[in-house]
């Protein structure tokens, strides 16, 4: 069974939140729906999306980000999130929803499509802010509180999520990820199930107030670093156990960049994640330029950092792709059924 892994004594030298929920929400649904493109545009997407995101229950909140793949492709995605998962069930039935995102026209498309629809109940999720400004799922709690202890050590994490008590979160789909032959969407749509315990990381770093020197620090000698460190688990799945990486730049209303990115990442267990956190000289990398450049601002700074983590348990999970490229989420390493409905 897991421990914890609070050292003795243990006193944060730092304030973290974590974020709060009404005890009557078991449950966050976080879906993340995607248009996958070249040289065309995602027009229709985005209008649909937008339609969408008006009628009766529509996700409480929602984000826009961008990043550009490792096929070269451009994916626009929207970051939606329900407390309440009839909501989001009926949501995804009304007739404003289904009738184009299950029109046979999208197989045709120039563009690809993707959506990831999680089920996270509480007891498998974790938050982690570095301020009390809530981004995220986090804007749909109820508030922060006050700090927590438990943060600034390995482990704390794994302390954070409840259900660590009474379960260590094993592979339930071998403790190596290995790739399936070619398998691509293009031209039809199809649905995987994702294993129970993959672990999924939205970590995200907001820069907007940051100014002088602390803005320099980080975007000369830090973001660099982070990114280098993205890229490195996306492109080396097998010694990493990363399944996906999407490190992502937040879009304002207007689809303008903020100075604000996020990477999405699914590893095939806490473990995976935990080991590249801890020893590889990747993250280990990124570690030391934050502290470097918080050393040298005396602990004073206006950058915030905040992530979600979510286990996945056995669920109604919606994973499905239509005419994407064969290295889109989880396409290259759980099998494929072509989605009839």
């Amino acid at each position: 069974m897991p421990q914890n892994n609070m050292p003795k004594g243990w006193e944060p030298t730092y304030p973290s939140w974590s974020a709060q929920f009404q005890p009557d929400v078991d449950t966050v649904v976080v879906g993340y729906f995607a248009a996958q493109y070249r040289s065309e545009n995602a027009a229709g997407f985005e209008q649909w999306m937008e339609s969408a995101l008006t009628i009766d229950n529509a996700p409480r909140h929602y984000e826009q980000a961008s990043y550009v793949d490792e096929a070269g492709y451009t994916n626009h995605v929207y970051i939606c999130y329900w407390t309440q998962p009839e909501h989001y069930q009926r949501w995804a039935a009304a007739p404003q929803v289904m009738e184009w995102w299950h029109d046979p026209g999208r197989q045709q498309d120039a563009a690809g499509y993707w959506r990831e629809v999680i089920f996270a109940p509480m007891e498998r999720l974790e938050t982690l802010f570095s301020s009390e400004d809530g981004a995220g799922m986090a804007k749909l709690a109820d508030g922060f509180g006050s700090p927590i202890r438990e943060h600034g050590y390995w482990g704390g994490m794994r302390d954070r999520m409840a259900a660590s008590e009474h379960n260590d979160f094993g592979s339930k789909a071998g403790d190596e990820l290995a790739c399936l032959p070619s398998v691509q969407s293009r031209g039809k749509r199809v649905r995987i199930t994702p294993p129970e315990n993959i672990c999924l990381i939205r970590s995200a770093q907001n820069w907007t107030q940051c100014q002088d020197s602390e803005l320099d620090l980080y975007l000369n000698d830090v973001h660099p670093v982070l990114i280098e460190g993205m890229n490195f688990i996306r492109d080396n799945p097998l010694e990493t156990g990363c399944i996906s990486c999407r490190f992502m730049d937040e879009l304002n209303g207007t689809g303008e960049k903020q100075s604000k990115t996020f990477g999405m990442a699914y590893f095939l267990t806490m473990a995976h994640l935990e080991a590249w956190v801890r020893s590889h000289p990747t993250h280990l990398a990124i570690f030391q330029s934050f502290h470097k450049m918080v050393q040298q601002l005396n602990f004073q700074l206006d950058l915030k950092l905040w992530h979600e983590v979510i286990v996945l348990a056995a669920g109604p999970h919606v994973f499905e792709y239509i005419n994407c490229h064969e290295r889109t989420g989880l396409l290259p390493y759980f099998a494929a059924t072509d989605d009839l409905s």
